[in-house]
């Protein structure tokens, strides 16, 4: 929660069950919290590692892609298997090869 800071803080990390997601597309807004700026990512990395993360999933434009990739090749140097998805998710529909993405019909 609140952006890759969120990753350092383990103690606000929800499962997100069908319970607490059934109702999110009446809600506005975003239930996972956002935030600027992305901390160490070897640090990151490393707390994925200690929490036994196997898949981790972010969702943004450029910045948000970029700091996905720099922390799987963090994880790769620390011997970690972590699968790792970056969800295009910008208003500004502003990434090559990508056609649309999520929230640019809807800004």
């Amino acid at each position: 929660m609140g952006g890759f800071h969120g990753i350092m803080e383990r103690e606000k990390w929800i499962e997100l069950t069908l319970e607490v997601v059934q109702d999110i597309h009446q809600k506005g807004g975003t239930i996972l919290k956002t935030r600027r700026g992305n901390p160490d990512h070897r640090e990151a990395a490393a707390a994925l590692k200690a929490a036994g993360v196997r898949q981790f999933f972010a969702l943004g434009g450029e910045g948000t892609l970029l700091g996905v990739l720099q922390i799987q090749t963090a994880l790769a140097h620390a011997n970690h298997c972590c699968s790792c998805m970056g969800i295009p998710a910008t208003i500004n529909n502003d990434l090559p090869l990508i056609d649309r993405t999520f929230g640019f019909d809807t800004a």
